[in-house]
């Protein structure tokens, strides 16, 4: 199996399906043997994945969790990402998550990979209990859908190196040659800059 891209798009938020064909756009143009798949509740211009639950915002991502999606490497991107080099490089065995970029010790989820299906007993404990799972990671230290999926797994993650950078921190003076994603967190989005 190759390798599969993935992002997901719940509808009534910020995103729309354009930023979906952007991203999509900048993947195959980067990593053209790369299939390109996106989970959401509204059409998009590419592979779709139909969004089971109403979990809103980044819970959405949750279901990325759910058992028998994938087969192969897997690499989830947020929408507000720029692919500027190849990353099929980045594709891992085991569950990969991001480094905070101000917070190191706490992972983030606007780049992950995995291998096969990403860790089941995520899904499973959010789904036992998705209010209280929101309510409980409303605070710094088990912030959103990031802080859910690493108090939910068995084990800590693998962090991903410095071919992913912040546009914030690392893209003052221009992206660095090493990097194969911009990870744009909070403002400005790409399309801004």
């Amino acid at each position: 199996m190759g390798l599969t891209v993935v992002s997901v798009l719940r509808s009534g938020g910020q995103y729309q399906a354009w930023h979906v064909s952007r991203l999509q756009g900048q993947v195959k143009a980067a990593t053209p043997s790369a299939r390109f798949v996106c989970l959401s509740d509204v059409s998009v211009d590419c592979d779709r994945i139909d969004l089971l639950h109403d979990w809103p915002g980044w819970f959405a991502k949750i279901e990325l969790f759910r058992p028998g999606l994938f087969a192969g490497s897997v690499i989830y991107l947020d929408l507000d990402t720029d692919v500027v080099g190849d990353i099929a490089p980045l594709a891992v065995r085991e569950f990969t998550m991001l480094s905070d970029f101000y917070r190191p010790d706490l992972p983030a989820s606007g780049v992950m990979g995995w291998c096969g299906d990403a860790p089941g007993e995520v899904y499973e404990a959010f789904r036992a209990d998705p209010h209280g799972a929101m309510a409980r990671c409303r605070h710094r230290d088990c912030w959103g859908d990031q802080g859910f999926i690493a108090a939910a797994l068995k084990r800590a993650p693998s962090r991903f190196g410095r071919e992913v950078v912040s546009y914030k921190v690392h893209c003052l003076k221009g992206v660095p040659d090493h990097a194969a994603i911009v990870a744009y967190h909070g403002v400005p989005k790409p399309w801004d800059v």
